[in-house]
């Protein structure tokens, strides 16, 4: 009879503990985080640096094989299967990150939601094909949608991995996955460039870079689903998964592309491109050393307010020391290095490349402002300021087409900037600090990226005759020696404040 009284209680026992033991499986880290997030710093300096490198040189190789256009032509594509595959779920993938404890049933649920979705966003490229093709005056377009369609069928199934080797900071194993794939993809648009395929090569290897970074993750985390999607789970995550949903609709669509392409056709929209490529690149380069690293961070610091003050604005100094030297020296080299690196049939574009760089400035900084604010459960409020700022954009391009490309770009640049305001006294205000000790770390590597394309634009004009190649380079080295000096002077506390971290690992 004892017996049999206790076995109820143990059957009860089991799923208990069974939750118990995925919550501590899953489990935000809660000891030597900041040691954590410096080697996150330095793997996902390596899953920035190797993936962007490598989509550097893919992108010169294929920048001198194809035209402007057929750069347009693959933009458009993946502008409109971008738009339609951003009405997916996405953010729940943050919101695994974000919630502070997990079990099995909430990464099952997530993973066929997000899958289910991908699908019928795949489903919908093949709608939309015919009439896209029709109205943008390109047959190609037929073809070329659902192959990129394709893309979003993969990113959704990667979601729910990825979020768990974020949440658990294994940075290594996502640059890892994140370098594998994009050596696939790399070696895709190249055999294919060589064989002749054109803008086909640029298409197909963005698929290809999709499924090989699905098989990485799943590799790398370790996991696969074993049930079924339930309610309560997906009630759990509901309220922060679709606003972070929402709001990486607004930051991943690109309406410009869209408009570009379809007012000023695919030449116009190439060089558009070209500028936003290189954008892209570069700040791939860079926020995404920090960018993965600092939602999961601070994500794990809600409750520590003095750490998490700390470690934000050291964020934000190193994200500014490091992107605005790099943009600002961008636009002040461009009109020598763009036909130097890629040719002269992009001369047209140096214009558009200066202006992205100003874009630069204020995206190297928003990706702490997005990381720290989703942390702090305000993914609604980022949600609404999204909406703002492509509600400007989609309006400046209308406004300013007529004008030509460079003009586009220039109006998008003016909106961005009315608008940045917002997000730093946001961040300010749900950190607790004063806004003036915030916008402080963005002072000093503005005055020394200042100086330095100021004494770029000074050697080129004024200085002496010489072959353009060397001009580059000499310029390139003036400037960064200018640079490291000024921040040098003015940041030396900062600066000593983050080599005593490192040394430490806390």
């Amino acid at each position: 009879m004892i017996l049999k009284e206790k076995a109820p209680e143990a059957e009860r026992t089991e799923p208990v503990m069974q939750v118990q033991q995925g919550a501590e499986r899953y489990a935000h880290l809660t000891t030597k985080r900041s040691a954590a997030a410096l080697r996150g710093i330095f793997w996902s300096m390596i899953n920035s640096i190797v993936p962007s490198s490598l989509a550097a040189g893919i992108f010169l190789f294929s920048s001198r094989m194809l035209h402007p256009a057929d750069f347009g032509l693959v933009a458009l594509a993946l502008s409109v299967s971008s738009i339609i595959g951003s009405v997916a779920p996405s953010g729940f993938g943050e919101a695994l990150i974000q919630r502070k404890s997990l079990d099995e049933t909430h990464l099952s649920t997530v993973f066929w939601v997000c899958v289910s979705a991908g699908f019928i966003a795949f489903a919908t490229t093949f709608l939309v094909a015919f009439p896209v093709a029709y109205y943008t005056g390109q047959p190609i377009m037929k073809a070329l949608l659902p192959v990129t369609g394709l893309k979003v069928v993969f990113d959704m199934a990667a979601l729910v991995p990825g979020a768990l080797l974020a949440r658990k900071m294994s940075f290594h194993l996502v640059a890892m996955r994140t370098t594998i794939a994009s050596l696939v993809s790399g070696s895709v648009c190249v055999v294919l460039l060589l064989l002749g395929y054109g803008l086909w090569a640029l298409a197909l290897s963005q698929v290809a870079a999709s499924v090989a970074s699905v098989a990485g993750a799943f590799a790398a985390a370790g996991w696969f689903p074993k049930g079924r999607p339930t309610l309560a789970a997906f009630n759990d995550l509901k309220r922060f998964g679709l606003y972070a949903s929402a709001t990486n609709f607004m930051q991943f669509i690109y309406p410009e592309q869209l408009l570009v392409g379809s007012l000023l056709g695919p030449t116009a929209l190439g060089i558009y491109g070209f500028g936003r490529r290189i954008f892209q690149i570069l700040n791939d380069l860079i926020a995404g050393a920090l960018s993965s690293v600092s939602h999961a961070l601070l994500s794990s610091l809600q409750a520590e307010r003095e750490k998490l003050q700390r470690v934000f604005l050291v964020a934000t100094f190193m994200s500014a020391a490091v992107a605005f030297p790099v943009f600002s020296g961008l636009a002040a080299v461009a009109e020598d290095g763009v036909p130097i690196v890629f040719g002269p049939q992009w001369v047209p574009a140096i214009p558009s490349v200066q202006l992205f760089c100003i874009l630069g400035l204020i995206s190297s900084v928003g990706f702490i402002q997005i990381g720290m604010i989703k942390a702090r459960g305000a993914a609604d409020w980022w949600f609404w300021y999204q909406t703002v700022k492509k509600a400007v954009l989609t309006v400046s391009v209308f406004v300013s087409f007529s004008f030509g490309v460079t003009a586009v770009v220039a109006a998008a640049v003016i909106g961005a900037l009315l608008l940045f305001p917002a997000p730093i006294w946001k961040s300010a205000q749900l950190i607790e600090i004063r806004l003036s000790t915030y916008v402080w770390q963005f002072v000093p590597p503005t005055i020394a990226s200042t100086m330095m394309a100021a004494t770029v634009w000074l050697f080129r004009d004024l200085g002496p005759e010489m072959d353009r190649t060397i001009r580059l380079i000499a310029s390139i080295c003036i400037g960064g020696c200018i640079y490291c000096v000024t921040l040098a002077v003015m940041s030396h506390g900062r600066l000593r404040e983050i080599l005593t971290l490192v040394r430490r690992g806390r």
